[in-house]
């Protein structure tokens, strides 16, 4: 094990940045948590104002040593599109370290929904332990992505109907209740809010990062 940890050392990947601070959006608002966003994304939304360019290109073994001079706490993985990038490498050896130390980890990923295999790899092999999808408008998702994930967060622009996916869910007894969110997707907030208040299976979700003043 020590061997191949060793050997996948060298996989890099393009980092807009890592950081630490609270989950400001979805289920667990107001949490501390280390962010990982990765560059790049393989949609193009009109609205994303996500800075994810590449500001640097880092080893597996540059981002565990990041990661450890932090509290241990939640790991998000952002981008962009985090599961464009093969994270197996990165997400075996932070495992490796703090099983090593006693700790047990816990890995989020904020997807698109659009790499189905590569989440279904990650969560059989026991890498990541939360899924917030958030679909896109214009983007076909399979109804089994929707079954993985533990909360959907949908940016709400006026050009998608949430409730498709939570009537999938509903046809599946697989209902979220409690972690169907609506975010604006921009400073204009009642638009998302009067959804809200038209279709109460869902919660209104706000980046209070910004409202707060923290990254």
């Amino acid at each position: 094990m020590g061997d191949l940890l060793k050997m996948q050392s060298d996989t890099q990947y393009p980092i807009s940045e890592i950081f630490y601070s609270i989950q400001g959006e979805g289920f667990h608002a107001g949490k501390p948590a280390i962010f990982i966003r990765f560059a790049g994304c393989n949609l193009n939304c009109s609205w994303c104002d996500t800075n994810h360019q590449a500001k640097e290109s880092l080893t597996v073994d540059e981002i565990i040593n990041r990661l450890i001079d932090f509290p241990k706490c939640m790991v998000v993985l952002t981008g962009g599109e985090p599961l464009i990038h093969d994270l197996q490498p990165l997400l075996k050896k932070w495992k490796a370290v703090l099983l090593k130390v006693g700790e047990t980890p816990f890995v989020a990923v904020e997807t698109n929904g659009t790499k189905s295999k590569v989440l279904n790899t990650l969560l059989d092999e026991y890498l990541i332990n939360w899924v917030t999808l958030s679909p896109k408008a214009g983007i076909v998702i399979h109804s089994s992505v929707l079954f993985l994930a533990d909360e959907i967060k949908v940016v709400y622009d006026g050009k998608q109907d949430p409730n498709g996916y939570y009537k999938t869910l509903m046809n599946a007894d697989e209902v979220l209740e409690g972690h169907l969110f609506i975010q604006p997707c921009s400073e204009n907030y009642q638009p998302a809010v009067d959804f809200v208040l038209k279709n109460p299976q869902w919660r209104l979700s706000i980046q209070t990062q910004k409202i707060i003043g923290v990254k």
